[in-house]
C-alpha cells in the first residue's frame, strides 16, 4: 500500500534510518507490516476513515431526529402502514448494523473486534458482504418511514452517498489484505443486496 517510506535517523542509537508512516490514510489494515517488522516495534490499531467517521454523527442525528419527530408529533403525512413497516426495518436495521459484535471472532492482544483477520461467512455477513453499512442506510430508511418527513430523507441523501464511498474504499482494502479469498467471497455474496444474498445463500446450503 506504500504508506512507509525511509526516515534518516542518524541520531538513532541503533538505527540510521527506520520505516515511517507518511501515508497512513492509505492503510488496509493487512497487519503485514506488524508481522514482518524483525523487532515487532510496529502495532496497526483499526481506525475508521474520515468518510466513516463524518457520516456516523449526522447519521444518528438523522435517525433519532426522525424517531423522535414520528413519537411526538406522528408521521407528517399521517400514513399509520408506513409508520409500522418503519419500525419493522428500524428492528432489521439494528439487527444488521451489530453484525460484527455478533459474528467477528474476538480479537486478541487488546485489538478491536474490526480487526478481524478472518473472513466472516456467518449470519449476515453469509447473505451481504458489509452487512454493518447495510444497518446503517435500513435505521435511516425507517426514521424516514416513521417520520414521513421531507427532511428526513433529504438528510439521509448525502450520509448514504458517503457511505457508499466508505464501502468502495474497503472493498479495495479488503482485497489487498485478502487477496484471492475476498474475491472468491465477493463472487458469492452481494455488496449490500440482501434479498438476492438470501437466494444465494439458500442455493450454497443446498449445494451442500
Amino acid at each position: 500500500m506504500k504508506v512507509y517510506d525511509w526516515k534518516e535517523t542518524a541520531s538513532h542509537p541503533t538505527s540510521e534510518r527506520k520505516a515511517f508512516p507518511a501515508r497512513e490514510s492509505g492503510c488496509a489494515s493487512c497487519y503485514q507490516c506488524e508481522g514482518r517488522c524483525p523487532v515487532q516495534a510496529i502495532q496497526v490499531v483499526f481506525g475508521p476513515p474520515k468518510t466513516f467517521l463524518t457520516a456516523v454523527p449526522l447519521m444518528s442525528a438523522q435517525i433519532i431526529g426522525g424517531v423522535v419527530y414520528g413519537i411526538l408529533l406522528g408521521p407528517y403525512f399521517a400514513l399509520s402502514i408506513l409508520f409500522y413497516v418503519g419500525w419493522t426495518v428500524l428492528a432489521v436495521g439494528l439487527l444488521f448494523f451489530f453484525s460484527p459484535s455478533m459474528y467477528f471472532p474476538r480479537p486478541q492482544d487488546g485489538k478491536s473486534v474490526m480487526d478481524t483477520s478472518v473472513i466472516v461467512w456467518s449470519g449476515t455477513y453469509g447473505i451481504v458482504r458489509h452487512p454493518q453499512i447495510l444497518g446503517c442506510l435500513l435505521l435511516m430508511l425507517g426514521s424516514i418511514l416513521v417520520s414521513q418527513h421531507w427532511l428526513s430523507m433529504l438528510v439521509a441523501v448525502p450520509i448514504a452517498a458517503l457511505f457508499h464511498r466508505y464501502v468502495l474504499k474497503e472493498e479495495y482494502n479488503l482485497i489487498v489484505k485478502f487477496g484471492d479469498e475476498y474475491i472468491h467471497y465477493m463472487q458469492s455474496v452481494p455488496r449490500m443486496n440482501a434479498v438476492l444474498g438470501i437466494v444465494r445463500l439458500a442455493r450454497r446450503r443446498r449445494r451442500i
